[in-house]
Formats: C-alpha cells, sequence, structure tokens
C-alpha cells in the first residue's frame, strides 16, 4: 500500500502538472531581468518564439538585456495577444549582423516603453523586420533614450489596420539609416509626438521613406526639436486618401538636404505645416526638395516670428526656385 501509495502521489503531483505547466509556458512568455544582464546571443543558427493567444513580456529594471543575432535568425510571433517591452533605468540591445531579426503581431499590441533608460537597435547589412496586423504599434521614451541604426541593411516596419504611434518625452528618439533601407508602412494612423525632446532621422546614402494610405500622418514637437538630414540618399514620404500635417509649438523644425533628394508626395489628401513661436527652416543645398500635392490641400502656416519666411512664399519671384510649387 505505501509503495501504491507513493506511485500516485508522484504520478499526480509531479508528473502531470508538469505537462499541463509546460503546454501553459507557450502561452505566457514573461521575462523579468532586474539589475542584471541576460543576453541572447544567435550565431547561424535559427530561434524563435511563438506565442497564441497570450503575451509576450519583456521587463528590464535597472539592468541590461541584449540581443545578438549573427548570421542567423531570430523570430517572435504573437497571434491573438500583446508582444510589450519595459525598460526602466537599464539597457535593451538588439544587434543584428548579416542576419535576420523579425517580429510578427497578428491581432494584438506592439509597445515599447523606455523611461530613464536606453532602447537601442542597431542593424548591419542584415534584415530587421516589425509587422503589426490589425493592432496597435506604439513607441513611448521618457527621459531616455531610443535609437535606430541602419547601416547597409533593411529595417522596416508595416502596420495594417492599425494606429503606428511614438511618443517622446523630455529625451530622444534617433533613426540614422547609412547606405541601407529603412521603411514604414501603414494602412491606419502614423503619429509622432515629442515634448522637451529631440526627434532626428539622419539619411546618408541611403533611403528613409513613409508610406501612408488611407489614414492620417502627423508630427506633433512641443518646445523640443524635429530635425532631418539627408545627405547623398533619399528622404520621401508618401500620403494616399489622407492627411499629412506637422505642427511645432515654441521649438525648431528643421529639414536639411545635401546633394541628396527629399520628397513629399501627397494624393487627395492635405499637407499641413503649422508653426507656432518657434523655427521652421529648409536647408537644400546640390539636391532636391520636392513637395508634390495632387488633388487636395497645401498649406504652410507660420505665426508672428516667421512673418518674413511668409513673404518669402508669397513672393515666389524672390526665389526661383520655389515658382515650381505654385
Amino acid at each position: 500500500m505505501a509503495h501504491t501509495a507513493y506511485l500516485t502521489l508522484v504520478e499526480h503531483t509531479v508528473y502531470l502538472p508538469l505537462v499541463a505547466h509546460t503546454v501553459y509556458l507557450p502561452l505566457v512568455a514573461h521575462i523579468v531581468n532586474t539589475g542584471g544582464t541576460y543576453s541572447i546571443v544567435t550565431t547561424g543558427g535559427t530561434y524563435s518564439i511563438v506565442t497564441t493567444g497570450g503575451t509576450y513580456s519583456i521587463v528590464t529594471t535597472g539592468g541590461a538585456y541584449s540581443i545578438v543575432t549573427t548570421g542567423g535568425a531570430y523570430s517572435i510571433v504573437t497571434i491573438g495577444g500583446a508582444y510589450s517591452i519595459v525598460t526602466t533605468g537599464g539597457t535593451y540591445s538588439i544587434v543584428t549582423t548579416g542576419g535576420a531579426y523579425s517580429i510578427v503581431t497578428t491581432g494584438g499590441a506592439y509597445s515599447i516603453v523606455t523611461t530613464g533608460g536606453t532602447y537601442s537597435t542597431v542593424t548591419t547589412g542584415g534584415a530587421y523586420s516589425i509587422v503589426t496586423t490589425g493592432g496597435t504599434y506604439s513607441i513611448v521614451t521618457t527621459g531616455g533614450a531610443y535609437s535606430i541604426v541602419t547601416t547597409g541593411g533593411t529595417y522596416s516596419t508595416v502596420t495594417t489596420g492599425g494606429a503606428y504611434s511614438i511618443v517622446t518625452t523630455g529625451g530622444t528618439y534617433s533613426i540614422v539609416t547609412t547606405g541601407g533601407t529603412y521603411t514604414v508602412t501603414t494602412g491606419g494612423a502614423y503619429s509622432i509626438v515629442t515634448t522637451g525632446g529631440t526627434y532626428s532621422t539622419v539619411t546618408t546614402g541611403g533611403t528613409y521613406s513613409t508610406v501612408t494610405t488611407g489614414c492620417i500622418y502627423s508630427i506633433v514637437t512641443t518646445g523640443g526639436i524635429y530635425s532631418i538630414v539627408t545627405t547623398g540618399g533619399t528622404y520621401s514620404t508618401v500620403t494616399t486618401g489622407g492627411t499629412y500635417s506637422t505642427v511645432t509649438t515654441g521649438g525648431i523644425y528643421s529639414i536639411v538636404t545635401t546633394g541628396g533628394t527629399y520628397s513629399t508626395v501627397t494624393t487627395g489628401g492635405t499637407y499641413s505645416i503649422v508653426t507656432t513661436g518657434g523655427t521652421y527652416s529648409t536647408v537644400t543645398t546640390g539636391g532636391i526638395y520636392s513637395i508634390v500635392t495632387t488633388g487636395g490641400t497645401y498649406s504652410i502656416v507660420n505665426t508672428e516670428s516667421f512673418r518674413p519666411q511668409i513673404q518669402m512664399i508669397k513672393r515666389p519671384e524672390d526665389n526661383p526656385h520655389l515658382q515650381t510649387y505654385k
């Protein structure tokens, strides 16, 4: 009897819960890193995580979380759930070299929250891809730094039927593309909000592209800096059947193009730039700055401190380059 009872206890309390727990773990993948270092390294192989009907979350507090992929594939797939990264006072970094790093979220939310820390992605000669379908793509940076660096590779984000949102408060959000491609495609709402911080894009000998179809492309900068620098490359924005708007209040809106191309195309929608109590500047040297609006509205509104620049726009004879945009 004692032996039989012991076997029953072992099967019931140890074996069966392990089977149930093993099935449950893939549904909710939760990684918590506090004051330490958590690293994943993939070299010439494949690392994949699949979450169905659950949540995949990474929380880093006062520590370091790093993912390194070299000549291999790192893949995260979330179906009907949420993909979440939270970094507080720590460092979260992704490095992809000659390999592929992909995140696919279907019917859920993809969110990154960085508070007083650093979140960085570096892609060199490889591909970094984020695809969100029927959900929300959201990046929130508060008092920290969020950076994307693409060198000779491809960084792409695709949002379908959802919202793409970037919020930076008292921090820095920067995108650097060198000899590579950075692409954002969305069939929902694309919004960037910067408050008391810096939003910058730097493209050198590469391509930075934003495509918005049937939705709203919106940039709001309050008391901060919005900067686009293109050198020997291409920066393009395409909005079809929607609205493209930039609002700058008490800050700086700056576009610098040197030996490259800066273009915005709006078809059947509205292109609007509003600057209040700040600075709006565009500088083109040996390159092309082009705005095309078809079947829609193009407007630039400068308040008070920008009257001299408004006069330049109203009098294209003072600047022959403006005659193209009559």
